[in-house]
Order: C-alpha cells, then sequence, then structure tokens
C-alpha cells in the first residue's frame, strides 16, 4: 500500500482509492522496467545483423 501512496500523493490514501486504472498502470510501470533487455544478447545480434546489411548495401560495394 505504501507504494501506491508514493506513487499517487494526494489521490491514494487507502485501499479504498485503488481502483483498477491504477492497479493497471502500476502493472505497466513494472513490465516496462522489469522486462526491458536494451543490451541483451539478441539487442547485440541485431545491432551487429544490421550493421553487416547497411555494409553490403552501401553505395559503391559490389
Amino acid at each position: 500500500m505504501d507504494l501506491f501512496i508514493a506513487a499517487y500523493p494526494g489521490e491514494v490514501s487507502g485501499a479504498a482509492e485503488v481502483d483498477y486504472v491504477k492497479a493497471a498502470n502500476a502493472i505497466a510501470a513494472y513490465e516496462d522496467r522489469a522486462f526491458r533487455a536494451i543490451d541483451s544478447p539478441f539487442d547485440r545480434y541485431l545491432k551487429n545483423s544490421v550493421w553487416i546489411v547497411c555494409r553490403r548495401v552501401s553505395p559503391g560495394s559490389s
């Protein structure tokens, strides 16, 4: 409950003020942070693959 009170100051003071929208927003914020992979091995693979493709089709290459 303390996290909801901190996330929604002035709007939430107890469980009665937590509605579906606030709960859904909290879950979405958690999933956004928990499942974000910015520099995973797969991301590095994709980055290198794009670079290789761009290098192959750059002007003057054959």
